[in-house]
């Protein structure tokens, strides 16, 4: 299969990523309640209460979305002040980094006096790529579920605002 093959054969849904990292799995149900109640202002609210009221499943919604915001906010805390913080990183952990056969073609191609320093250095780069990178991915995984919270909120206060028994005047 060549990669145009590949292309075409690729889902059409770009969140298909996301879900690979569990950052837009389905929040659990329990932690989506609490919130939900927290929302509602009603700790005794159970949850089926949002299939007969547009205001209640709207309110459930923005429930999922903000717990989707804590999840991936907290993965993405987790990677740049948690185990694998920017400052907690050793010669070690460049070790474990593997070069690919390019990368180390080219150091030999180099001629350069010190390869173990030059493939020192190569893996502490791709180390540094690669944390990069999934920063920079979880950060837009938090700034979506950010935005799908934002559109939630938005529709909830819309409909308590229609659904208001009591308009100002």
């Amino acid at each position: 299969m060549d990669k145009r093959d590949r292309d075409r054969a690729a889902p059409a849904d770009p969140s298909q990523n996301a879900r690979k990292h569990g950052l837009t799995a389905p929040v659990p149900t329990q932690h989506t309640l609490t919130i939900y109640r927290e929302i509602l202002n009603n700790p005794e609210q159970c949850a089926a209460s949002y299939v007969t009221y547009k205001v209640n499943r709207l309110a459930w919604e923005f429930a999922e979305a903000e717990a989707l915001v804590e999840r991936a906010s907290a993965a993405e805390r987790e990677h740049l002040f948690g185990s694998a913080r920017a400052d907690a990183v050793t010669i070690d952990d460049f070790r474990k980094v593997v070069l690919d056969v390019p990368a180390m073609r080219e150091i030999v191609l180099s001629q350069t006096v010190d390869v173990a320093a030059a493939v020192a250095a190569a893996q502490e780069a791709a180390y540094w790529k690669a944390y990069w990178k999934k920063a920079d991915l979880l950060k837009r995984y938090r700034r979506e579920a950010e935005t799908r919270r934002r559109k939630a909120q938005a529709a909830y206060t819309k409909a308590l605002v229609a659904d208001d028994p009591c308009p100002p005047s």
